[in-house]
């Protein structure tokens, strides 16, 4: 085997990061901001202020980044935080979206 061949080898075994997406909290107008605040504590690991923070844009606008995932781990924490707020008669969501942006990503 030539270097050459080694080279074109190494040059093509490239690993890709797996596509992101963005989970994001719905505003609905009627969920208590109490039980947002500890949904987003609880599901997505962010301290009592950043879960405040969080709560104020997605009632601002209409909706709010909790996180950047993996597809599987993000449909799976949207899926999980919202079948939660529906245990309760609450009608908050979450959903996720491809990520726009690689300056908002999370650890998985």
């Amino acid at each position: 085997m030539s270097i050459d061949t080694v080279k074109k080898t190494k040059e093509t075994q490239r690993v890709t990061e797996p596509p992101m997406f963005a989970v994001l909290v719905l505003n609905d107008n009627t969920t208590p901001f109490e039980y947002v605040v500890a949904s987003i504590m609880n599901f997505f690991d962010k301290t009592s202020n950043e879960a405040i923070e969080i709560m104020k844009v997605a009632h601002t606008s209409g909706k709010a980044l909790c996180g950047v995932f993996t597809k599987d781990y993000a449909e799976t924490k949207a899926t999980t935080a919202t079948n939660h707020a529906k245990q309760y008669g609450l009608e908050l969501q979450y959903v996720i979206e491809p990520e726009s942006s690689k300056d908002n990503k999370e650890d998985v």
